[in-house]
């Protein structure tokens, strides 16, 4: 107790603060034993996790063998030859950060690759038909593949960051910096400011320009938190995307049937949108798919879309009481349905619809009252038929999408914010402008 007391006393400023520690225990491991171990290392600010043996050697072999093994094998490939000197005199940051770890222990890491050998092995095999993959599109210019494999290292690289970091898709928009506004009388205030863009849409040029034959742009792309979670959605699936940047989006669309079965469990944050969309979708894909969210999207109902979708031929799951996660089984063959909503909803709506696209025959929806038609317009915009008259929507399956520009309009409701801050401000600025107009001299303010 007494040894767990200094260490507690330690936590505050010690170095395993805010560090993770895996701990692996054997089915014969003493449980009390384990407990203590936790508490201790808990004692000084560390987050313990308990992981299987097997699991562990899986993860450490990719995120930590794999890395330490290439910066030693390239670091011995360069220094083989004649102008080692010179090349590595030119060596710049981004060669020095990256071999840094090619100085650790070599006895350590001999020891390291013979105990892990397969699953080392494992992650060798998969970074070498990656390499090779890369290296055959170099070869033969396929900008495509090579933008793909850059944009979704990139994005998977921010994603990381955000994870280590405990933050969100969207950017922070809150600062720590201190920040002083000098302020004198007179002038004005003049500007243009453009709206935040409508979140429906951004979701659905993602999916829509994804699914069409060739490159689609977006303008206006709202970079929210639910739009963001669709466009992983797609990057993982193996859409090439550039962007967003200042929303401007450039999507790679890879046809109705071009989707790759992703690596993992998509997730899709707290958008209900996502979620219910993309059921519809990859019910007409070949690959098996899940659907996940946040806590708070794990308690919402998912049964308005998966049973519907059942009677369409897809097999789908859905969690405890009818919420996420979604599961999705691929290779089922759809036909189209008269659906009447028991209540209106545009995600249910566009689900199926969504789904039409893959479906034998007419896709129809009834509504019981007017919902927003995003869906049914931009899916006209990109060249698909759609009929849409006194509350019915129908569609044949086995068509195209074409690709196509978009300039996503302007939220109102994204407005709100803004102009409430907007006239803050303005109130503010007068204020401080008529106290400053009293004083003689500047006045200094800090925030």
């Amino acid at each position: 107790m007494l040894v767990l007391k200094k260490w507690r006393r330690c936590s505050r400023f010690g170095p395993f603060k805010s560090h993770k520690v895996i701990i692996t225990p054997l089915p014969d491991s003493d449980a009390d034993a384990v407990t203590l171990i936790s508490r201790m290392w808990q004692m000084v600010g560390a987050e313990v996790l308990r992981m299987p043996v097997d699991r562990h050697d899986e993860v450490l072999a990719s995120t930590s063998h794999l890395p330490h093994l290439l910066a030693f094998s390239l670091v011995d490939t360069l220094s083989q030859e004649q102008e080692r000197n010179n090349i590595f005199r030119y060596a710049a940051g981004g060669f020095r950060d990256f071999t840094r770890i090619a100085a650790s222990d070599p006895t350590m890491w001999h020891d390291v690759g013979i105990a892990n050998k397969a699953a080392i092995l494992s992650k060798i095999d998969e970074f070498t038909e990656g390499l090779a993959q890369l290296r055959q599109a170099i070869e033969t210019e396929d900008s495509r593949t090579m933008l793909g494999v850059f944009t979704r290292a990139k994005a998977a690289r921010e994603h990381f960051s955000k994870i280590l970091s405990g933050s969100a898709y969207a950017n922070d928009m809150t600062t720590t910096k201190e920040t002083v506004f000098h302020l004198q009388p007179g002038g004005q205030v003049k500007g243009q400011v453009r709206v935040p863009g409508d979140k429906s849409i951004s979701h659905r040029s993602i999916m829509l320009g994804s699914l069409a034959d060739g490159v689609t742009h977006v303008s206006g792309f709202l970079e929210g938190e639910d739009s963001l979670a669709t466009l992983q959605a797609f990057r993982d699936m193996g859409v090439v995307i550039e962007g967003p940047h200042q929303g401007e989006v450039k999507i790679y669309g890879v046809g109705l049937n071009g989707l790759r079965q992703p690596p993992g469990p998509l997730y899709v944050g707290n958008s209900g949108t996502s979620m219910r969309l993309l059921s519809g979708l990859l019910a007409g894909q070949a690959f098996d798919a899940e659907l996940t969210g946040d806590a708070s999207l794990t308690k919402r109902p998912m049964e308005r879309v998966a049973a519907p979708l059942r009677l369409m031929g897809a097999k789908v799951e859905t969690g405890e009481n009818g919420c996420p996660p979604v599961k999705v089984t691929g290779g089922q063959a759809l036909k189209g349905i008269d659906y009447a909503m028991p209540m209106a909803s545009a995600q249910v709506k566009s689900c199926l619809m969504l789904a039409g696209l893959y479906a034998d025959g007419t896709t129809r929806v009834t509504e019981p009252a007017p919902t927003r038609d995003h869906t049914e317009r931009m899916l006209q915009g990109f060249g698909y038929s759609v009929n849409a008259n006194n509350g019915e929507i129908d569609l044949q399956g086995g068509g195209s999408l074409q690709s196509t520009n978009i300039d996503v309009p302007a939220d109102i409701s994204s407005a709100t914010f803004s102009w409430l801050l907007l006239r803050f401000h303005l109130i503010l600025m007068w204020f401080l402008s008529m106290l400053a107009s009293t004083l003689p001299g500047l006045v200094l303010l800090t925030f």
